[in-house]
């Protein structure tokens, strides 16, 4: 019997969906679609098809064609498609973290496959749902770190990633013939680099087989930043580019000593970034102040209690959710207009872009602008546009650090220290535009084609 690694999405690209089969069981490694806001279809005024939507999902190119996952009644005629229900394998469904191109998808899986999920990223989901950020009704599986757990024949550990994203892990998959680790998202220098290099000297004694590894950084863009000497394994960062610290320490030194309010854009996934935005309001003698919907996030994850502003919002308008009336009984307090517009300097305040608008009553007196990573991401986008124009009609002074590349994930030097220190016989970059320009002397690369199943056989990966 030979194990079998097939990629549905993410071998030219994010969105991974990849499986790894032995025999009759089968693990499917992340779900979620391509990041592509220039060919969202539902953009606001399309709208889902409720009865539909996954056989649209399917037709657009958001979620790849996997057999044995999505119900009969969900595909419909889609003959081209097995449905779970005549499925062969036992199948799991393991997720890295929760950023939308690697789970965006879950929501169509048959309830009765399991998805599992670090235990903090369990507890994220648990919140996302409450806000209106469910991707359907589902139940999860939370797992732990280092502590094995079975999908038929397939043993699989979670390792720690330093992504941003709560619960950002990679996984060890072992099947009877060969042991596989996929890296999820990773980074090498955000806030705990000493766990994630015990991490690797713990992959390196597992003699891994074939290593999975997220390449994101590796595009042209990038790669010339080193110029025309060879890549070598490193820790240091590139040129131009920041780490997480010198990320926040530079909104730290702009909003010192600043008359003007302070607002930042964050994508409310990533606790590590909101920790540090913590750091950066108690060293400027500014209070941090939190939408309800990011409120309630902290305060069941990070076990901070912000004050709150209340955008003038549908949302919140006449709202009795629980998750709001959690909010504004555990705040110690509600900010208001008139309390920021009389002393801006105090404050550092959350602007999502739903709630941009808010800038035309509150810019009056000046308003420094840090888009840490929240939408909109992509430059020449409608909502990037619209984005630019309010920015623009208010005054505010704009600091961008909205490139996913500034600390999101590791870089170039990075990835070869990564893969260099786990050494394992074959390497597979994914989530890259150019996985061909990472090349690595300790492992052998293999390009790994959509849709196209390898087999590990006497010690050898080749196409089945």
């Amino acid at each position: 019997m030979n194990s079998k690694i097939k990629f549905y999405e993410g071998v030219a690209g994010d969105g991974v969906v990849a499986s790894i089969t032995y025999d009759k069981s089968r693990v499917i490694f992340d779900f979620g679609g391509p990041f592509n806001p220039l060919t969202q279809p539902y953009d606001g005024q399309v709208e889902k098809r409720k009865k539909s939507w996954v056989r649209d999902a399917i037709r657009l190119g958001q979620i790849p064609p996997v057999d044995g996952v999505f119900s009969e009644a969900d595909l419909g005629d889609r003959i081209d498609v097995i449905p779970y229900e005549q499925s062969e394998y036992q199948s799991g469904v393991i997720i890295s973290h929760l950023h939308l191109d690697h789970m965006s998808g879950i929501g169509m899986v048959h309830p009765d496959i399991p998805v599992y999920l670090h235990e903090d990223g369990y507890k994220l989901q648990k919140l996302l749902d409450q806000i209106g950020e469910a991707v359907g009704e589902r139940d999860f599986t939370p797992v732990k770190l280092y502590q094995p757990f079975w999908v038929g024949e397939i043993k699989i550990t979670a390792y720690y990633s330093d992504h941003p994203c709560a619960g950002a892990v990679g996984y060890l998959i072992e099947t009877p013939d060969a042991k596989y680790y996929y890296s999820g998202d990773v980074r090498m220098h955000g806030g705990n680099l000493a766990q994630v290099l015990e991490d690797l000297e713990k992959l390196a004694q597992e003699e891994i087989d074939v290593l999975i590894l997220e390449a994101t950084t590796f595009s042209p863009k990038m790669y010339e930043r080193f110029g025309d000497e060879p890549l070598q394994p490193s820790l240091e960062i590139p040129k131009g580019m920041i780490s997480e610290r010198e990320l926040l320490n530079h909104v730290q030194k702009d909003l010192d000593g600043s008359a003007s309010l302070g607002v930042f854009n964050i994508y409310h996934r990533d606790m590590e970034l909101i920790k540090g935005l913590f750091e950066v309001a108690r060293s400027t003698r500014r209070e941090i102040v939190f939408e309800p919907k990011t409120a309630y996030i902290v305060m069941n994850m990070i076990d901070e209690y912000p004050a709150v502003f209340v955008p003038d919002n549908e949302d919140y308008l006449g709202n009795q959710s629980a998750y709001l009336q959690e909010v504004l009984k555990k705040t110690p307090k509600v900010i208001h207009y008139e309390d920021i517009l009389s002393a801006p300097h105090k404050y550092f305040l959350q602007n999502s872009y739903e709630n941009i608008l808010e800038l035309f009553d509150l810019a009056a007196k000046g308003v420094n602008y840090y888009h840490l990573y929240g939408t909109p991401m992509v430059k020449g986008s409608r909502d990037y546009q619209n984005m630019e124009r309010v920015l623009n009609l208010t005054n505010t002074n704009y600091a961008s650090h909205a490139n996913l590349f500034a600390y999101n994930h590791a870089y170039p030097n990075n990835l070869l220290y990564i893969a260099e220190a786990i050494k394992a016989k074959y390497l597979i970059p994914v989530h890259s535009t150019n996985p061909e320009l990472f090349e690595c002397n300790a492992s052998t690369r293999l390009l790994a084609k959509k849709m196209v199943p390898y087999v590990w056989e006497n010690g050898t990966l080749k196409k089945a």
